[in-house]
């Protein structure tokens, strides 16, 4: 199971597994 993530900025889009987005939006809003 994945979910696609845009960056606002670049608007390139990610697809993350769900069990990684904590992660990742920890990394993304530090």
């Amino acid at each position: 199971n994945k979910v696609t993530v845009r960056n606002r900025d670049s608007e390139a889009q990610e697809r993350i597994a769900i069990d990684e987005i904590k992660d990742y939006l920890e990394e993304y809003y530090k």
